[in-house]
Order: structure tokens, then C-alpha cells, then sequence
């Protein structure tokens, strides 16, 4: 029930965030549209108007550069990061019909870094305030077995209200803020980031982001990042590769500390963009961030890195290559943001492939196209968890036109892979 409650007041708040956001956005001026992204266009994949959140201008010849665009490029303002786009058919993939993907995950992430604020702080000060009362309690003589318990029962009690009651006046929005400079800062990995513009979002707008990974396997699209971090002033932010290199030695390693929620091995603060393959960069990031380096075997501490807090997968197609590696490389209560645009398949014109994907037959011609979609995805991800003691948590699910995008927590719960074969 508990449970339940906080989704409901989860899709509340998201609704009440939205209307605002989009409210806040429209009272701006767009720039023009012209040649490009027109609002049927929009309208026809996905059956509503274009967010105000994305302005678009253009430069050809028979017009004046705008802003000192170059010719044969666009002017793209997305939420509050601005690129030039080359007009090329060989450029860097940008969809700019996932405005609203974008905006989406910019609002889900910045609500989870105030969630996951303040889980460290009631953990942080149930501890401080359990030992206080341990110090503070006397146990006068023996006592029966019924006793121990009603006096422990009540202990708890007293220590659940006074948690409460302190929580009450403390700001979560301003505490995952100031955690950006600080070991509990999240980290994100953007796997297919392509132009970047996401990434970039995330950098400034998702409060406590201490580390944003900008991968792609194609070195073109890691270059269109890089130009579009210099132009959006956040040079100074990115990694330098001799930061990546010493990012074991770090401020945060000393013995004994006995704070469950310290983190080691941190990643460098900043932006780091890379070329890689993304399963690859998962799977040589598995170590959980909480594990002290006087634990690591060899092979952890010559090759592995930590995990990470939030992990985005937004491929072209199915997100089923890239889960395994996923599911292995967030950490603990860490979000996973994923998107499968393959719908051909998880709706059910392509029966056979779906299986081949997720292990499962989609009901052809069903009528609820979108959510049989999503059941799928969401029975898939958790088979997979399942092989690793894991459980997933969904929080927001959402079937789009043409896509399908999911929001889950995962966390270590060997019990709860335990209770999945009678929840399938």
C-alpha cells in the first residue's frame, strides 16, 4: 500500500511539473520554424503539438546567417542548450521528435536525485540517531523474552518518529543540489549520446550531478558533443584525460571510516566524453561505489570501475543488447532510463522477433498495442535483473507513437527474485 502511495504521488507531482514546465516555456518566444520540424510533422508521429521547449532556425544561402550560424547548419535551442546541427545526410542522429523523451527524463532524473538525497540522509541519520539512543537506554536487570522485544519493538518505534519529525525541516532539493561538489554527487552514463544535447541537458538541469559520461562508438558524434560543450560555455567542465587516469586517487579512500553510505573510486567530476562501446564500458563497471578498495581482487583493481547512479539507454531500435551490462553497472537503488523505438516487434506485427528479443509473444491485433509493449519490456528487464540477485522498481512507463520509454529502480533483493515466479 505504502508502495502504491508513492507512485500515486509520484504521477501527481510528475503531472503538476509538467503542466508548470510547459507553462514556463511557452510564455518564451520561440524562434521561427522554417524547412524543418514542422508542427504537422510532429503531429503526425505523435498525435500532439510540439513542446515550446525546442526552437529551431536555419542558414542556407538565400538567407543571413542568424546569430553567426554557418551555412548548411541549424540553430537547435532545446531546453537550456543550444547547437549548430550540420544539414547533412551523414550527420549525427538527432531526433527532434523526442522533445518530450528528453523533457521527460530531464524531470524524472532531477525527481529521483531528490528521492535518492533522501535516502542518504535518512540513512545517515537513522545511524546517528540509533546510537545515540543505544548510548542512552539502560537496561535495569534481567529481563524475559517478551520484555526484550516490546522494549525493542518500542525503540524502533521512538526512532522512526524521531527521524520523522527532524525530516520534516530539512530541504531535499537544496541537499541534492550541494551534493554535486561532494562524493554523493550522482554519476550518469549516457551510452548512445550522438549529438549530446541530452547529456548536456542533464549537466544543467538535473540538480547533484557530480559526473556526466558522454559515450558513443562513432567518433563524429563525440566530436559534435565536444563543440557543443565549448558553445554552450562548459568548457571548463569537461574531464581531462589525465583527471580519468588518477581517478582512484581520490580525496574520498581512507581507513576506517565506517560510514555505509561512503563511496570510493569515484569517476572525476565533470563531463568526460568518450568513444567506446557502450556494453563494453558497462561491463568494466561493476564494482558498487560503497566497496572499499582494500576489497578489490586483482582483476577489480587493475580493470574495473565503479558503477553508476543513473544509466540512459535511448538506442535506434531495441535497448535488449545493451540490458545485461546495464543491469550490472548501476548501483543499488540506481535508475535506469530506457528506450526501445522497435514497436514493429514488441506490438506484434513480428511475433518472431519480439521472442528472439525479449522472450515473449505479443498478442497481434490486440488493442492495447502501447501497454502490451511495455508489460513486455518491463517482464524482460526483470528476468534479467533476476540472474543477478536484482529486482527492478518501475516508476513511470510511457508508450509514445512510435516508442516506448521506461523508468525503473533496481535494487539487491535476493527475497524479491525469490517472490517474481508467482508475479509473472
Amino acid at each position: 500500500m505504502a508502495l502504491q502511495r508513492g507512485y500515486r504521488q509520484l504521477s501527481i507531482l510528475l503531472h503538476y511539473r509538467l503542466v508548470t514546465a510547459s507553462a514556463a516555456r511557452s510564455a518564451s518566444a520561440p524562434l521561427p520554424r522554417r524547412n524543418f520540424y514542422s508542427a504537422s510533422f510532429h503531429q503526425q508521429f505523435t498525435g500532439s503539438k510540439p513542446s515550446a521547449n525546442i526552437t529551431v532556425a536555419m542558414s542556407n544561402t538565400n538567407d543571413a546567417d542568424i546569430d553567426g550560424l554557418p551555412e548548411g547548419y541549424e540553430k537547435i535551442t532545446e531546453g537550456t542548450i543550444t547547437m549548430h546541427y550540420p544539414q547533412s545526410e551523414n550527420s549525427v542522429f538527432y531526433n527532434p521528435v523526442q522533445v518530450q523523451n528528453r523533457d521527460l527524463s530531464v524531470l524524472m532524473i532531477g525527481m529521483y536525485a531528490e528521492r535518492r538525497a533522501e535516502r542518504m540522509w535518512v540513512a545517515r541519520k537513522r545511524k546517528e540517531v540509533r546510537k545515540r539512543m543505544s548510548q542512552e537506554q539502560h537496561v535495569d536487570g534481567k529481563e524475559s523474552k517478551a520484555e526484550r522485544k516490546a522494549r525493542l519493538a518500542q525503540f524502533e518505534k521512538d526512532l522512526d518518529a524521531e527521524v520523522e519529525a527532524t525530516k520534516a525541516s530539512v530541504d531535499f532539493t537544496k541537499l541534492a543540489q550541494e551534493s554535486a561538489n561532494t562524493s554523493d554527487g550522482m554519476s550518469i552514463f549516457e551510452a548512445l549520446a550522438a549529438s549530446g544535447l541530452r547529456s548536456l541537458r542533464y549537466w544543467k538541469e538535473v540538480p547533484g550531478l557530480r559526473t556526466m559520461v558522454v559515450n558513443d562508438l562513432d567518433p563524429g558524434a563525440i566530436d559534435l558533443a565536444r563543440e557543443n560543450v565549448i558553445r554552450n560555455g562548459l568548457e571548463e567542465a569537461m574531464v581531462k584525460e589525465d583527471d580519468d587516469e588518477n581517478q582512484n586517487q581520490n580525496e574520498d579512500v581512507e581507513e576506517g571510516n565506517n560510514d555505509p553510505l561512503k563511496r570510493y573510486n569515484l569517476r572525476p567530476r565533470g563531463i568526460k566524453l568518450q568513444v567506446g562501446d557502450a556494453t563494453h564500458e558497462m561491463y568494466m563497471s561493476r564494482i558498487p561505489p560503497t566497496l572499499h578498495p582494500s576489497q578489490y581482487n586483482t582483476t577489480q583493481a587493475k580493470y574495473q570501475k565503479t558503477q553508476y547512479d543513473v544509466i540512459d539507454l535511448d538506442p535506434y531500435g531495441s535497448a535488449a543488447p545493451f540490458l545485461d551490462g546495464a543491469l550490472q553497472s548501476i548501483v543499488s537503488g540506481g535508475l535506469m532510463c530506457i528506450t526501445c523505438t522497435d514497436m514493429a516487434a514488441l506490438g506484434g506485427s513480428h511475433p518472431e522477433t519480439c521472442y528472439g528479443r525479449y522472450g515473449a509473444f505479443p498478442v497481434q491485433r490486440s488493442g492495447y498495442l502501447q501497454e502490451l509493449a511495455l508489460r513486455i519490456l518491463l517482464y524482460h528487464i526483470s528476468i534479467i535483473a533476476g540472474r543477478y540477485g536484482r529486482t527492478i522498481r518501475p516508476l513511470l512507463s510511457v508508450g509514445m507513437a512510435f516508442y516506448c520509454r521506461v523508468f525503473v529502480e533496481v535494487w539487491d533483493d535476493k527475497a524479491g527474485v525469490s517472490d517474481c515466479d508467482w508475479q509473472q
